[in-house]
């Protein structure tokens, strides 16, 4: 086998097995995608767990959790006796979930995170999705 043949192969194998790694991929996300359409949070912690930020003060905590293209309107959280449950999912924009996938450093598909806190928490006093960040305020219970 001469060396020029040889390397030609070799970078026919490598492309092929990279095309096939992608369809793989595609099939992957699309199978999550289709998984992440149910609509009961199943504590699991899903696809994807996004980082949070907590600040506690004498009176609240406030939970800080980057989702960044993530709307609104596929955020739910609750409280549930000590723990903050967050719901999410976030989607693989249109026109992007057919071509080949280069490079994917940007979680998708649905979460469940749950938060306990010492107290519990009386209430949310506040939530807002703010610069792709959702801020839930907690009133923590009278000393």
């Amino acid at each position: 086998m001469d060396d020029r043949y040889a390397r030609s192969w070799m970078w026919s194998e490598a492309i092929r097995m990279l095309d096939e790694a992608d369809r793989l991929r595609q099939q992957f996300f699309r199978l999550q995608e289709q998984q992440s359409t149910q609509d009961e949070p199943q504590h699991s912690g899903g696809v994807w767990e996004p980082p949070v930020d907590i600040y506690e003060t004498d009176e609240s905590w406030t939970v800080l959790v980057a989702l960044p293209g993530v709307p609104s309107e596929r955020i739910r959280y609750r409280l549930d006796g000590d723990c903050l449950d967050i719901v999410a999912e976030r989607t693989i924009p249109h026109g992007c979930a057919d071509g080949a996938i280069r490079r994917k450093e940007i979680p998708h598909g649905r979460f469940v995170r749950r938060l306990r806190f010492r107290g519990p928490p009386q209430e949310i006093s506040h939530a807002a999705l703010q610069d792709g960040c959702l801020l839930v305020t907690l009133r923590k219970p009278n000393p």
